[in-house]
């Protein structure tokens, strides 16, 4: 009997690797969909950190002298976060050779391991299935899909992220030093990444807090971790903001206003905004009833998963509100894969709460809470005209014939006596549990089919670029389009357009859509600029200026949505 106990043991533990490994490679081939292609689309953060890894190739691997190339005419130093990223690309220049496939190479193999840290996580603090469920949330997330090989520094930072809190709540739990030393450094390194990152501390005041309280504060390695934590950040961002104050340059830190203010309370924008955000590319909209359900569920009111995933959700959450000015608005979606892991650890655990439901009204009620809050949603989100970047018309009528067809099924099992769907009473917790994960993954799928149609490479790219290229001569400083200099509320934005810097491997200036007037290019052709690409969706944004450029200044070329003039 102990050998077949062994035996059989041995066997559900084997099948549980090869349920870990077969996600594994789901999210290996699903993050490598779009790996191959060349930074040719507008995004400008990939943009810059492309440009920044090649100025290290060529003018020196010093990591402390990041250059940027819409430098004007100055040397480009650059505010920014810690550039180990890029500095990483540029070291397989090295060894490569200049190909944008290796930052893509690079975010990728960061997001196939913070994927490995995350299940992880998920194993140690979930039990199976929830552990599973979570797992899968995370793997389908569009956002993480979004970022896995963007040449941008979020892939490096989640990675980060995970071994900190990973490692800190080993600490907590073991008090060994070990673990306190790899939390303190990978601390040090996610908030070096990605300044944001700070919003972890906020977390581990939480877990502090609920183990001893205000005690904790007497324990001398809490100071020895916060030593290692904080101070390379603080040297960092010391010696950054030298750069912005010598040269004007930053990659969004001093040059773009991202802080809460008073309008917060009477301008529904921004929490519009962050709401959406949240449910449609986090939550996966009937995800929001899972998480609730499992946060509020009597079972799990002491759980630790339950504590940690909930301090970690609130910790991100006051990062989003501080800083809503940027995470409120739709472009930096991106923002938002902080929050993925969270909510994931608490949709597996939501999951596993209803497959343990007894009570039937419990479970209707959940059912049909589930199903209002989805139609709900569906109608406010057409109501409310943010139906384009959220959900499609096609994915609207999907989700109708899900919540119908379901209903329906339910119906039949409580309400008719029909002998063949009697037997469907006691698998009803099943039925809610995969009806739930199965909607969630739907539109998860969805999401991510929408993101691979939008990531074309840009027309610029494909139509402008290798003209531009032969009437630009070597060496010639570039005055290019930005985006605009305020936001809608006055505070200023980071406007820098550097895709074209990148492309045409040419130095310059932006200038941004207000600053737009023949009196600021002749200030631009003074310093040394000599060609103005100019965007004709920004031109737009200037009444009669457009009309003026062409008037005093030569068009050399025209392409889709451009204009090139020669400004010297």
């Amino acid at each position: 009997m102990d050998f077949l106990y062994r035996n059989l043991n041995h066997c559900i533990l084997n099948t549980r690797n090869y349920i870990w490994l077969i996600l594994f490679l789901i999210a290996a081939g699903l993050y490598a969909v779009d790996l191959w292609h060349p930074v040719d689309r507008l995004l400008w953060r990939e943009a810059d950190v492309a440009s920044i890894a090649r100025n290290f190739d060529r003018d020196g691997m010093n990591i402390l002298e990041p250059r940027i190339d819409w430098r004007g005419d100055g040397p480009g130093f650059a505010e920014m976060e810690f550039p180990a990223y890029p500095w990483m690309i540029a070291v397989m220049y090295k060894i490569f050779g200049q190909y944008d496939i290796i930052g893509r190479f690079l975010s990728y193999l960061f997001s196939l391991l913070s994927l490995l840290v995350f299940f992880k996580m998920a194993r140690s603090w979930l039990e199976p299935p929830a552990s599973y469920i979570a797992a899968l949330f995370f793997v389908f997330s569009p956002l993480i899909v979004q970022i896995s090989n963007n040449v941008r520094p979020e892939p490096f930072m989640l990675l980060l992220d995970f071994l900190a809190i990973y490692f800190f709540v080993l600490w907590k739990d073991s008090n060994s030093w070990k673990h306190l030393i790899i939390a303190s450094i990978a601390t040090s390194l996610a908030i070096l990444a990605k300044i944001s990152n700070l919003y972890i501390g906020i977390l581990f005041l939480f877990i502090l807090l609920q183990k001893k309280g205000l005690r904790s504060f007497s324990d001398y390695r809490i100071y020895v971790f916060g030593f290692i934590a904080l101070l390379p950040p603080i040297l960092w961002y010391v010696h950054a903001k030298g750069y912005w104050l010598d040269y004007g340059n930053s990659l969004g830190l001093s040059n773009e206003y991202h802080w809460i203010g008073w309008d917060f309370f009477t301008d529904i924008y921004s929490i519009k905004g962050l709401f959406f955000n949240e449910l449609f590319f986090v939550f996966m909209p009937v995800g929001i009833v899972v998480v609730l359900f499992g946060l509020f569920s009597k079972q799990f009111k002491n759980s630790q998963i339950r504590q940690y995933a909930f301090f970690w959700l609130v910790s991100v959450y006051i990062y989003y509100v501080l800083t809503i000015r940027t995470t409120a608005d739709l472009w930096s979606i991106y923002y938002h894969s902080v929050s993925v892991a969270p909510i994931a650890l608490l949709f597996g655990m939501g999951i596993n709460r209803i497959l343990k439901i007894e009570n039937e009204k419990v479970l209707y009620g959940l059912l049909y809470s589930t199903v209002a809050v989805v139609l709900i949603l569906t109608v406010v989100t057409s109501l409310w005209y943010i139906r384009p970047p959220y959900m499609g018309e096609n994915m609207q009528l999907l989700v109708f014939a899900i919540c119908l067809a379901f209903i329906g099924l339910i119906f039949l099992i409580r309400i008719w006596d029909i002998a063949k769907l009697r037997f469907l009473k006691n698998k009803l917790p099943l039925l809610l549990a995969s009806f739930l994960v199965f909607t969630t993954l739907a539109y998860q799928a969805y999401k991510i089919s929408e993101i691979y149609k939008l990531a074309k490479p840009a027309i610029y790219y494909t139509e402008c670029v290798d003209n531009l290229r032969t009437i630009i001569p070597d060496n010639s400083l570039i005055l290019v389009s930005g985006g605009k200099c305020f936001d809608r509320t006055g505070y200023p934005l980071a406007h820098n357009s550097p895709y074209f810097f990148y492309w045409l491997d040419k130095k310059g200036f932006n200038i941004c859509v207000e600053d737009q007037s023949i009196k600021k290019i002749e200030e631009f052709s003074i310093r040394g600029a000599q060609y103005f690409i100019a965007e004709e969706g920004q031109l737009e944004g200037k009444d009669g200026f457009e009309k003026e450029m062409r008037m005093q200044y030569p068009v050399l070329y025209e392409g889709p949505g451009l204009v090139l003039f020669d400004i010297r």
